[in-house]
């Protein structure tokens, strides 16, 4: 379970539904806009949440402690994913291929020294 908490409020979901939120605010707020989502909570009325994600909403997600079964929703993140497929922001590389091929050296060359 993950925490997901934001302007709105906290709100406890399952894991994936959180991931699913946070791809989806992060594609949002690269594009620059928001959008309303409706996700399964875990609470005292239980049900759902809405609540906004994308540009300025400062949506983050904290693991929770094990509360019980693990809320899932495959509809929901499903239709998640898709939205910010949609979208279509090209993700930023961290390097260029030769960069990543000498950090890769690098990383295999400190691999020789783990006893």
């Amino acid at each position: 379970m993950k925490l997901l908490s934001n302007r709105a409020g906290d709100f406890l979901t399952g894991t994936e539904i959180a991931d699913a939120v946070l791809q989806y605010d992060l594609a949002l707020a690269r594009a620059r806009t928001v959008d309303l989502v409706d996700i399964p909570v875990v609470s005292d009325a239980g049900g759902r949440a809405q609540f906004l994600v994308g540009w300025l909403t400062d949506t983050a997600s904290t693991a929770a402690d094990d509360l019980g079964e693990e809320l899932v929703d495959p509809g929901t993140v499903i239709d998640l994913y898709h939205q910010a497929a949609r979208i279509g922001v090209v993700r930023a590389l961290p390097f260029t291929p030769e960069e990543a091929a000498d950090a890769t050296q690098a990383v295999q060359f400190l691999d020789t020294f783990d006893t």
